[in-house]
């Protein structure tokens, strides 16, 4: 399962600080109303993402009735059927999730899906632009 580009700042803060600092979910609830950062869509899914953590017994009651987003939350041509409002499950692969990736994320999934070891002393930026050689290559 992969978390759409737009969550993935949401999932790094739920890890790194509400996984931590919150103690239960009144707490969790009191912080994101104060909060003034995050976006409607990305409170929801902290919330959510609280309770799928803390095993609700209900949780798979709650994702029912999501909606099934209508085409790829990556923005390409393929059929997403198994995409969901905060999910994309398809293989498509976007351009722009390499610039949420770190270096040693863009050398792991060059060799991962190309089988390329890049230098990831070179910048960001020009990690980028060999793995995109490498999948027009493809």
């Amino acid at each position: 399962m992969e978390i759409k580009p737009e969550l993935k700042r949401a999932l790094k803060h739920y890890e790194s600080f509400i996984k931590v600092v919150i103690k239960n979910k009144d707490h969790l609830d009191v912080y994101l109303a104060a909060t003034k950062t995050w976006s409607e869509e990305e409170i929801l899914f902290m919330q959510d993402y609280w309770d799928v953590d803390h095993s609700i017994d209900h949780a798979e009651e709650m994702y029912e009735d999501l909606p099934v987003v209508d085409g790829c939350p990556n923005g390409c041509e393929c059929e997403c059927e198994d995409c969901d409002e905060y999910t994309c499950n398809c293989d498509c692969d976007d351009e722009d999730d390499f610039e949420d990736m770190t270096k040693l994320e863009l050398e792991t999934y060059a060799i991962d899906e190309h089988g390329v070891d890049v230098d990831r002393r070179l910048s960001k930026e020009k990690l980028i632009k060999q793995i995109n050689e490498l999948k027009n290559k493809d």
